[in-house]
């Protein structure tokens, strides 16, 4: 029995968690847990990057070199210090595919690369760069919560008592209610109306009409779900085929699947509303489409994987594949989906590079848009076998030169003209169909007080406290 005191915050999802390593999550619901257990060396606030595991910014030792050092104070949830060697590390995931080595001294990290086109706290400061310590149960954090039990029914979460920031509650125990035969999420609404659950991010707009016990909250989208076309693939390697592909997908029968009000949720772009606007041009037109794909040299199959439950941005992945597979039928297109088992299994599929579709999308890890065109568009985002796939969700594999140069000027401090020319270039080669956004949907009990859904895209549980 739990003491009766002891303040518990109930959090309801609709997935399984895949895994709760920081390195490898590839998946919203999983970050949701991360995210309050493992920490950067550097935070975003208002737009700036502050030190937060480390001491000031990094020193220039000489051109090819930078160093950190550590908060002496800093400890793991156990009680053990944070060594050089664990952040070495930890970082390498997030620094590595820029051609960074890490390097752990005695006093301090030394950090090397030939050139340096991106700035340090940037690449500390995503969800790539998270802090842990291995041990044979898992991995351990600094964050203001700890790991206490994960089973097949959820994830209990408990107060680090060695974290910097100490949390206003006890513990978080995160459930999940997975979706009807039909899709719906029946048992979710269900569990919020009668107070089993405080607090959730993974319902539609749609999902909670009939609620009224509780406080809903809705604010712009920070994800976009998409059909990324493999361009390693002979057959996808022409952007007039990708073009033509593009035409043949009627993005807002797809989006009214998910949404009775589709128009106020078909992309046309794909950084999602929360992070900026954009306008691909594309249009519907499968006239044109068949004009140029009857000649394309397409296989008589395609194969296509979709993510294996419901996403923020993406309500229904089963119905949407099917209505995809629908829409292109009618071109003479067969699709074969392949479903996701989890989160494990999607990263693993996606890693093998043996499809020609997928169905999918992202969610901002950060309110920067820097980190989601790079995410999902630039080079160091393509996973491949033996990559780490926490920021990997270039799907489509697409490599261009000239979009990477443009992601090194934005990450420079360059003005939002260069978002425009980024997603102008997508527009232009296609090596993805934006779908739809979903906006960010937050119910939670009326107990639940102090949360602040403008701070960042994934909740901050330890701001909350709880007041019956």
């Amino acid at each position: 029995m739990g003491d009766p005191q002891e303040k518990v915050l109930r959090v309801g999802t609709l997935t399984v968690i895949g895994t709760l390593d920081p390195h490898r999550a590839h998946d919203f619901t999983s970050h949701l847990v991360i995210s309050q257990v493992f920490e950067s060396p550097y935070v975003r606030v208002d737009g700036r990057r502050e030190p937060n595991l480390v001491v000031g910014p990094p020193a220039r030792r000489d051109p090819n070199s930078f160093e950190l050092q550590l908060r002496p104070e800093l400890k793991f949830s156990d009680g053990s210090p944070v060594t050089y060697e664990d952040f070495a590390a930890s970082i390498k995931p997030a620094v590595s595919p820029h051609g960074i080595e890490t390097i752990a001294l005695k006093d301090r990290l030394l950090l090397q690369a030939r050139a340096w086109p991106h700035r340090l706290e940037d690449l500390l400061s995503t969800v790539g760069a998270k802090v842990a310590k291995r041990s044979g149960a898992g991995a351990i954090g600094t964050g203001p919560f700890a790991i206490a039990e994960a089973s097949s029914r959820g994830v209990r979460l408990v107060r680090n008592l060695h974290a910097r920031r100490q949390p206003r509650i006890d513990a978080i125990e995160i459930r999940w209610y997975l979706p009807s035969a039909d899709g719906r999420p029946d048992a979710l609404v269900t569990a919020l109306e009668s107070g089993e659950v405080d607090f959730t991010v993974s319902l539609s707009r749609d999902d909670i009409g009939e609620l009224h016990r509780v406080r809903k909250l809705f604010h712009p989208g920070m994800g976009t779900a998409f059909i990324a076309l493999n361009t390693s693939k002979p057959h996808f390697s022409k952007v007039e085929t990708r073009r033509a592909f593009a035409l043949a997908i009627d993005r807002y029968r797809l989006t009214e699947l998910c949404y009775s009000n589709p128009a106020a949720f078909v992309a046309r772009s794909l950084l999602p509303p929360g992070l900026g606007r954009g306008n691909d041009g594309l249009r519907h037109d499968p006239i044109a489409a068949r004009a140029v794909l009857d000649r394309a040299g397409l296989p008589a199959r395609l194969k296509m994987i979709r993510v294996w439950g419901p996403r923020p941005y993406l309500a229904r992945p089963d119905a949407v594949a099917a209505g995809i597979e629908r829409q292109l039928q009618a071109l003479g297109i067969v699709v074969d989906t392949i479903a996701a088992k989890d989160s494990e299994d999607y990263g693993a599929l996606l890693a093998l590079g043996d499809y020609d579709l997928v169905l999918g999308g992202w969610f901002a890890d950060t309110p920067d848009p820097i980190d989601y065109l790079a995410s999902t568009v630039g080079s160091a985002g393509i996973l491949s076998s033996g990559q780490v796939p926490v920021a990997a969700s270039n799907y489509a594999q697409w490599r261009d030169a000239e979009v990477d140069r443009l992601l090194v000027e934005a990450g420079a401090g360059a003005s939002t003209r260069v978002f425009d020319e980024i997603l102008a270039r997508v527009a232009s080669e296609v090596p993805l169909v934006p779908l739809m956004h979903g906006p960010r949907v937050i119910v939670h009990a009326w107990r639940v007080k102090g949360y602040d859904p403008g701070v960042s895209g994934l909740p901050d549980f330890a701001t909350i406290d709880l007041q019956d």
